[in-house]
């Protein structure tokens, strides 16, 4: 275990040194302690001094005292100095002297990532751009070194994410590291091979965000640091894609009903050539015909077309039948 001397570290300009933080420590608690003592004798005897002693005492850890629970931390400045990370358990801070700039934890963030000041960033794919709907997971501190308890590096980590990016400005901050490294991967897909890669895709973009990260004290969650729920995609596409999914769906129909149509004539022409020991044949191009004229009164059927039939041997005969609606008699009455 980190004994407080490994915890603190090396002294920094900025910060304060173990020695004069001790001395701090001392006469904020002894003197006053001393003074009352000395009262107690003045104005009573031993038993007068006591009790104001263990009124102090009672005092001064009332004030002072504080639990920090478990996976938090606080940040703590002296007069103006780092003086102290504390962590879970017990911890004496002297009112009006120590000074908390920071108390957080351990646990899992969350920042939402391509969110503009208005609309979602768009993301530049190979033949089109479409917002995502991504987030990323951090937390402050390698938790590696949290779950081992090695104090000092959590310690660092700890100070990184304290003093190196601006309250307001930190979130922000993660998001715009995530983005950078996740962007990469993303604009060297189309949008349907990200969509089928997404997960291996946002593996890698947290790994790459991963130094960065390291520099401001941020970790990504191990495997799940970028989450994608989905891609927007923009409306144009999503017509094209409806059309060809319906192409798809009608063409297998076709198929099935050619098939329909196709089998029943070659089960014919086996049956005639065997019920008739060859004496009726049906030739491949009799099937063809016949496949191709089922075809066609299919396809008037869904035209609703008019078909004009002339009969060849007799002048001047021409009939119009209307498909899939009214029939007329050139010439006559409906």
């Amino acid at each position: 275990m980190a004994t407080l001397s490994n915890v603190q570290g090396s002294k920094k300009p900025e910060d304060m040194s173990r020695k004069v933080g001790r001395v701090i420590t001392l006469v904020a608690f002894g003197l006053p302690l001393l003074a009352l003592a000395i009262l107690g004798f003045s104005i009573g005897n031993g038993y007068t001094a006591g009790g104001f002693v263990s009124l102090w005492l009672g005092v001064f850890v009332f004030a002072s005292l504080r639990f920090r629970r478990k996976k938090t931390f606080m940040v703590v400045e002296r007069f103006g100095y780092f003086w102290d990370v504390k962590f879970a358990g017990p911890r004496i801070l002297i009112p009006w002297i120590d000074n908390p700039i920071l108390a957080d934890d351990f646990l899992q963030k969350q920042v939402k990532l391509f969110q503009g000041a208005k609309e979602p960033i768009s993301i530049d794919f190979i033949g089109g751009s479409a917002p995502i709907d991504a987030s990323g997971w951090y937390q402050i501190a390698n938790p590696g070194d949290t779950e081992s308890g090695n104090l000092k590096e959590v310690r660092e980590q700890v100070l990184k994410y304290t003093y190196r990016v601006k309250v307001d400005e930190r979130a922000s901050r993660v998001a715009e590291i995530f983005q950078g490294a996740f962007r990469t991967f993303l604009e060297q897909r189309t949008i349907p091979d990200a969509q089928k890669e997404m997960e291996g895709l946002a593996a890698q973009g947290a790994d790459a965000a991963r130094e960065a990260l390291a520099e401001i004290g941020v970790y990504a969650f191990p495997k799940k640091g970028i989450i994608v729920r989905d891609i927007d995609l923009p409306p144009v596409l999503i017509e094209l894609r409806e059309r060809e999914t319906r192409g798809i769906a009608d063409a297998q129909e076709a198929i099935n009903r050619s098939r329909s149509y196709w089998e029943p004539l070659v089960e014919m022409k086996k049956g005639m050539a065997k019920a008739s020991a060859g004496a009726l044949k049906m030739s491949d191009k009799d099937i063809k015909h016949l496949f191709l004229a089922q075809k066609g009164f299919e396809t008037l059927q869904k035209t609703g077309s008019n078909v004009s039939l002339v009969a060849g041997d007799i002048d001047g005969v021409l009939k119009t039948i209307t498909v899939g609606s009214v029939t007329t008699q050139k010439g006559g009455a409906p």
